[in-house]
Formats: structure tokens, sequence, C-alpha cells
């Protein structure tokens, strides 16, 4: 559900408690606010002066057992740190008088319990110390055998005594100063867990041992689970028990009725190579084999069948519930996946020339083989028990897309693009070349998406004096005329070579390599970004998309939620000024209204590409929406709010009409037209506007476009047969640049330059008039349709342009 950003370097140990995460980073102990799960912060640091560190946590209270080795090889100290999280976010050292030191040394396991301290430092056997005063911890006791691990359950001590020493001891700690055997096990016990009346032991090997402890002077081992892999971390919590296993499984046991114990939960093996998923069902190559995954429940996969007749599997695709599958890299098998839970076998397609089937498409029912260094090979199914080869195009095909009736094939040399609306007689429409010329640089993969197609390319190039890195360049064509594919974008992958990627709207899921899964937007080609990430253990190979949730396959299967993303900004008018109460509204349904800071927050928007409207009565916006792509958030999404357009209807010897609208200032302006004003029926327009100011005059703030319509033809040059009154209020921000507020005119916009908007019209007026303290009123007048704008005189600064050491020519 989340993830912080990088660390700096890798977490050996953790303890959680109160929303705050604490994680051993080399030397330092890094402090996450994990309030909120899906947005993980690191919020502090501090030295702890040792690495290899293990530690618990109790009470407000971290202890830290650390290792350090002196210039000796084999001489090392182990040193314990308390540290006080009683303020998560500005954790202090309260501890650290205790260590010792000697051969062998090692920080292996520590156990709190109360303001004792048990720590099993190797070689140096189990040591028992008095922390109830951090400043001046003091040893208590200590028993003198290896100690890999120890874990206290009420006046016992469970010593796991590992791979060189084997066993586990019960020890008597009721008086800490002399702990003594009670009994002991001779099974190689690495770490061990107490829980009720059993113990959980695990070794070097996969299996958890179950030991009824309810006689600590006699354990017995009364059960036992075998988890396939050695395991490497146990923890038990309730009546579950979590299982780390060495390929990096996580196994979930029950253990409510021990001894028996039963599997509950897996985190996928290590095995898969590649992944095809088809409605709420996923089809993976596991070791080779076709597994089949019940994803109704994403987070928690069910594998329901493994398909047991094809053992070298290398490529599938699902098309209209057939699975194509190539075994053995030269054969395509044809199943009927109907009944996903048991696959049936249609038809077989052998080639006649032996090749190496390096990728397929389907399109409606027809199949596209690229065969390696031999052809594009396409083939009829319309009856999938019979697959018939019905032509061939050879190139040195590595990778084939169909889309539309059109092969986008990569090869060696570039993208060959086929027109096969015929698939008896592919055409070659054209090729574009792409650099793959030698054993530095070859041909990766090709997508189409909604007339862009994406080319993956790889490169090898050395990155120290014997050591040699991949890397790769994706390239995104416009081919939305195939006879021309454009350039229009390109992102470089220096650090890793892009294994394999998928295109959804604007978003580019990229398996990339050994860096995991990326996430690019390409919205704008020129100007790629990333988007999201998730770094996976092993190699990232194969990715996968359904709803909101995608799958990365890097030998094991990473099940990922898109977590929702947001979308902010500001609305406000002209002159910056926030507006509340503007309806905003993702095309999703999301909706949000701005607060009186004009801000907004749209939250709940899935990963994709969203338009977002804002509304509110009377009012227009520039721009009217905003389209983006998600990942990542979005910030600073503004729009400027601006009156809507008027209208109403003119009659000729109608009476008098006003027309008004008002600003986001809340100044209400109106044009008063008299009777006679038209000599026709005609619809007035105004629709508010912004416009520049002049040399010498200062734009006031309000200007609109007049606009006449007759018998909805547009009449540009119309004009009234009476003067029009318009009456404009002006705020102090309007005229902020303006010297002399008696001087305002309202002015036409005339081909080429502005005049005085009275000109030509009978009864012209201008003037301010005060009306209240915060805004005034110009009054004047207009005769004719066009663009009207307020203008008051202003000063001017004139500066110099000094050029020095310039030489001039008189012909210049």
């Amino acid at each position: 559900v989340g993830q912080t950003a990088p660390l700096s370097g890798q977490a050996t140990a953790i303890y959680a408690t109160a929303g705050y995460a604490y994680a051993l980073v080399a030397n330092q102990l890094v402090v996450v606010d994990v309030r909120n799960p899906a947005q993980p912060v690191v919020i502090h640091s501090i030295d702890v002066g040792y690495s290899k560190n293990v530690m618990q946590g109790a009470h407000n209270l971290i202890y830290i057992l650390g290792e350090g080795h002196w210039a000796h090889p084999y001489w090392s100290v182990v040193h314990l740190t308390i540290v006080d999280i009683s303020n998560p976010t500005l954790p202090q050292i309260i501890g650290s008088n205790y260590e010792i030191s000697g051969q062998y040394a090692n920080a292996n396991g520590l156990f709190v319990a109360g303001t004792t301290v048990y720590l099993a430092t190797g070689d140096l056997g189990l040591h028992i110390v008095d922390a109830s005063n951090p400043q001046q911890i003091i040893e208590l006791g200590s028993y003198s055998a290896y100690a890999q691990s120890v874990f206290v359950s009420g006046t016992v001590a469970y010593m796991g005594m590992g791979y060189y020493q084997p066993g586990l001891r019960l020890l008597n700690v009721g008086t800490p100063t002399t702990p003594t055997l009670m009994a002991s096990m001779t099974d190689t016990i690495k770490e061990v867990v107490v829980a009720g009346n059993f113990a959980y032991a695990t070794g070097y090997d996969s299996k958890l041992r179950l030991i009824d402890v309810s006689q600590p002077h006699a354990p017995v081992e009364v059960g036992m689970y075998d988890a396939s892999f050695t395991i490497n971390d146990l923890s038990v919590v309730n009546d579950r028990a979590y299982l780390i296993l060495d390929w990096g499984q996580m196994y979930m046991l029950n253990i409510g009725n021990a001894p028996a114990v039963t599997k509950l939960g897996q985190y996928w093996p290590w095995s898969i190579s590649g992944l095809e998923i088809d409605s709420s069902m996923a089809y993976m190559i596991d070791s080779g084999r076709l597994a089949v995954l019940d994803i109704h429940q994403p987070v928690t996969p069910i594998r329901v069948e493994i398909y047991p007749l094809l053992h070298n599997i290398s490529l599938i695709k699902i098309s209209d519930q057939v699975a194509y599958v190539v075994d053995a890299g030269k054969t395509l098998n044809l199943l009927d996946v109907t009944n996903p839970v048991t696959p049936v076998a249609l038809g077989v397609y052998t080639s006649s020339i032996p090749a190496r089937i390096n990728s397929l498409a389907v399109e409606s029912q027809t199949v596209y083989l690229a065969e390696w260094k031999t052809d594009l090979r396409i083939l009829d199914v319309s009856n999938p028990v019979t697959p018939t080869e019905v032509s061939t195009y050879s190139l040195d095909a590595h990778d084939v897309v169909v889309a539309n009736g059109v092969a986008y094939v990569l090869a060696g040399d570039g993208v060959h693009i086929l027109d096969v609306h015929q698939p008896l007689t592919p055409t070659l429409v054209v090729s574009y070349p792409i650099t793959t010329d030698d054993l530095w640089t070859w041909a990766g993969s090709v997508k189409v998406s909604e007339n862009r197609l994406f080319v993956t390319t790889h490169r090898m190039y050395w990155c120290g004096w014997d050591n040699y890195c991949t890397g790769s360049t994706l390239t995104i064509l416009d081919v939305s005329d195939p006879a021309n594919p454009v350039a229009i974008g390109n992102y470089d992958s220096s650090q890793a070579s892009i294994s394999d990627l998928l295109v959804k709207d604007n978003l580019i899921y990229v398996a990339n390599s050994s860096l995991g899964l990326k996430v690019l937007n390409v919205a704008d080609p020129l100007h790629i970004t990333e988007g999201a990430s998730y770094p996976t253990t092993r190699v990232a190979q194969s990715v996968a998309l359904t709803g909101q949730y995608v799958y990365v396959v890097d030998g094991g299967l990473y099940v990922l939620a898109q977590n929702l993303l947001t979308m902010t900004g500001q609305v406000a008018n002209h002159y910056l000024s926030p507006m509340a109460d503007v309806s905003l509204e993702a095309d999703n349904g999301s909706t949000t209204m701005t607060g009186s800071d004009g801000r907004y927050l749209l939250t709940g928007l899935a990963w994709g590409t969203h338009v977002v409207t804002p509304t509110r009565a009377g009012y227009v916006f520039s721009p009217p929406t905003h389209t983006v792509t998600l990942p990542p958030s979005a910030t600073a999404q503004d729009f400027m709010m601006l009156p809507a357009p008027v209208s109403m209807t003119l009659t000729p010897g109608g009476v008098g009409l006003i027309l008004s609208y008002t600003d986001t200032q809340g100044l209400v302006s109106r044009l008063d037209f008299p009777p006679n004003s038209t000599a026709t029926t005609v619809t007035i327009v105004l629709t508010p506007t912004l416009v520049s100011s002049l040399r010498g005059w200062a734009f006031a703030g309000h200007a609109f476009d007049l606009t006449v319509y007759q018998d909805d033809a547009l009449q540009p040059t119309f004009t009234f047969s009476e003067s029009v009154t318009v009456t404009i209020p002006y705020s102090p921000r309007d005229i902020a640049l303006v010297t002399d507020p008696a001087q305002l005119e309202l002015r036409q916009w005339m081909t080429d330059r502005w005049q005085a908007a009275g000109q030509g019209c009978s009864g012209s007026i201008r003037q301010a008039l005060s009306t209240t303290q915060l805004s005034s009123i110009f009054s004047g007048t207009l005769c004719a349709a066009g663009r009207f704008a307020l203008f008051g005189p202003t000063h001017e600064a004139f500066l110099p342009i000094i050029s020095r050491n310039a030489s001039f020519s008189t012909n210049q």
C-alpha cells in the first residue's frame, strides 16, 4: 500500500509501534512516519555507532545490539545502545555504556524482559544485563555457550545455539546472576519463538519444529512443518506464524491448533517467467509449464491448475478464450480456456523451417509469428483445431504487434510496417531505420497504442575497468499515417534495460530489469516523466494490468495496488484573487469545491488520463478544462474565472432593455439600450474578456465583445440607431496603474487600433462618479458591435540600452 523514497542503504532490522517504524540502515536508526500507510515518510535519523545491528522495542525504548570489528580480523566488539522514542520525531540515545569484546563476538540477538536485557553474542555466550538505569547498564550474569538467538518466557530463556554448536538450551533465569541449564535438544536451532506451551524453532533448513515446553525440564518435539525452502526469519503473532524463506517467499501458517499446522497463504515462488491476464484469470509460465491463477481477489491470487502436457513454454497470448502457447521455442499450441481450470488442447502448428519463435501477435482469426532470423509467418486460425500457414514475409523478425490490419515488425535494422489487411499477401508500406548494428546494440520489443508505436532497443556498455552494463532506449513514433512514421519522443533507461512494457492511456508500465517497475507519463512525448516506481527483488521480466492492480513478474509475482491519486490547483480571477465556491469535477465523477483561498483538492483519481472541469453559475473559465495524466499526483492545475456571456433580443419599437453581467469582483456592469436602438429584430451577445494595456494607457480591468445576430447570422458591422449607454463600476485594483481616473475612456478596437467608443454616437458621455469607498462608476456610450475596453492614462518609463565594447558598422 505504500513505500518510502529509497533509503541510504539496506534495512537490516525493523520495529514498529504507535504509527512509527524504526529501521536500522547501516549505522543509522531511521524513523518513518507510517500513520498514513499509503505515504510513509522518513522524518529523522540518528547515528547508533555500529553496523550489523539487531533490535527490539519496549515501553517507548528501543534496544540495539551493534557489532564492530577492530584491526585484528577476528577480534570484535558488541555494544548495547538504548534509544528513547517517546518523542518519535526526535529520538534520543540515553544509554550506550555497555560493551564486550573478544574473538568472534557477534551481535546475533537480544530479548527485552522488563528492565532485563538478554544478549546473544556468538562465541561470547549469553549475557544478561540490568538496564533499569540506561545510563549505567550493569551485567548481572552470563552463560558460556555459543549463542545464536534468545527468547525469554517467564523464568525460562530459550537459547538457539546455531550451526557451530547445534542445539537448543532451556535455561532457568529466575536468578539472572546464575542462569542454570534445565534441558537441551540436539537439533541445529537458529531461532526460537515461544507462544503459550509451544516453542517454534527454525534451523538452517526448511523445517519449522513445534516443541511442547509445558514441562521446561522435558521439552518434546510434537510436530514439524516443511516449507521446502530454508527459513530465514520467523515471527509469531496470535495464532499465526510468518516465515520468510530463502528465495523471498512469505508463508503464513495457522498454528492455532498446534501441533497441526496448515498453510494459509504464500508469496508466489521464484519460478515465473511470463504472464498474461484475461478477465479475472491469470495465465503464467511457471517453471516452463502453464499455471492458471484465479485473481478475483487480486491481492491473494490462487493457483487453480497446472497444465500437464507442456513443459518448456516460452510465450503465451490469450484471445477470445483461446490460449496461444509456444512450447520448446518452436511449436505453437492452441488451447481452449473457456473453462480456465481445465484447458483443452485444440491444435498444434510447427514451422516447416524450425526456428525460434521470438514473439507472436493475434488479431481477429490470424496469428503472426516473429521467427528469429527467418520470417514473419502468418497463420489462419479460424479453425483452431487445424491452424494453417497462409503466407510469410522474409525478414529478421524480433518482435511483432498488429493493429487495424497493420503489422509492425521489429527487426535488426529497424521497424518494418506491413499492410496485412489481406493476410495472403502482406505488403511492405515503409521501413523506419533504428540502429541496432552490432553486438553492442540489439532490438528489443514493439508495442502499439492509439496511433503511437513504442519501440525499445538495447545496448551494452563498459561501466568499469572489467565490467559492463546494459541500458535501453524507448522511441515513440506517430503512426497515424503508417506510411509516414514520425519520431515524437524518446526515453533513455541507462541504468537498466527495459524487459517489457505495457501502454494504457498516456501511461507506460515498464518492467525495468533490475530497477523493478517504473511508470512513465507520456502525455507529452517530448517531455516524458517518471510517475511512480516499485523496486522488485530480482530482475523484472514482464508486466500486466487489470483494473487498479499491476502484476510484475521477476521470477516471483508481485501484485501491486495502484494508489488513488490527487489533483490540486487554484481558481482565481485575472488579478489572482482567489475564487471560492467553484465546483470541480473529474471525468470519473470525483467532485470538490474551492475554499476561501480558491484552492481545491480532487481525490480518488485512478491512474490514467483525466479531464477536470470547473463550474460556477454565471461564470466561465480559462482554460475550460485541464487534461492530466496520473501519476504523479498533479499540482498547480489552475483556472482563471471570467463572467459568462449574457444575451438578449432587441425588437424594433420595443421598450428600452438592460443587458448586465457581474464580474469576479462582484461589480455589476450594464448596457442600456433605448427603445429605438434597432430597426430589425436582433440578438445581442455580450462576452466579457481581457485585453492588454496600450502605450501610455493602462487597461482598467473591464472589456467585452458585443456581437449582434440577425436570423442566426453574425452582423459584424451592425450599428445601433440610438446610442447605447455603458455603465461600468470599477475598483481601486482596476485603476491601480491609472494616473488620473477622471480621464478613463471606453475604447473600441478598429481593425488595427483602439479609438474612443463614443465617436459618431449622439449624446456621448464620459465621467467618473464616486459612489462608495470601494468602487467608482464610469459611464460612456457606444453605437456599434465590436470589442470594447476601459483604459486610463498611465506613466511610462524609458530605459536606455547601453552597449559597451561593441563595434557598429554603418552598413547595419
